[in-house]
């Protein structure tokens, strides 16, 4: 997402750690949108808000090269043992009437993973 202008972690770069392959970025820190919004709750709104308008920033971008959701989503979804079956089916069906799209999507976004750090904040993966 850094070639995106949106700010990231910098990618250092890549490594084997006992034959598994892995991404280095730089270590960010600072508490997260989360724990602002516990210790601080009259930033809640604040904190929604900048949060809504990355979300909307991410969507902005194009995914060009990036392997469509679509079949991700539903292995994910078929996957799901606590699902009565037929709220499975009615959600892959559901899956199968959104459009498709080719625009970035990181998926889980939600307060604990955007950063407040001394420089503004910063969206993580997780």
């Amino acid at each position: 997402m850094a070639a995106t202008g949106l700010s990231t972690p910098k990618l250092v770069g890549a490594l084997d750690v006992e034959g598994r392959q892995g991404i280095l970025y730089e270590r960010v820190e600072g508490p997260s949108m989360l724990k602002q919004s516990t210790s601080k709750p009259w930033l809640v709104f604040r904190l929604a808000r900048q949060l809504a308008d990355f979300h909307a920033e991410i969507h902005k971008h194009k995914g060009d090269g990036l392997p469509p959701l679509r079949p991700s989503l539903r292995a994910s979804i078929e996957q799901v043992d606590s699902l009565p079956p037929n709220l499975k089916a009615g959600v892959l069906r559901l899956l199968e009437t959104l459009p498709d799209g080719n625009v970035l999507c990181h998926l889980g976004f939600h307060l604990d993973q955007v950063l407040i750090t001394a420089t503004g904040p910063v969206i993580t993966t997780g």
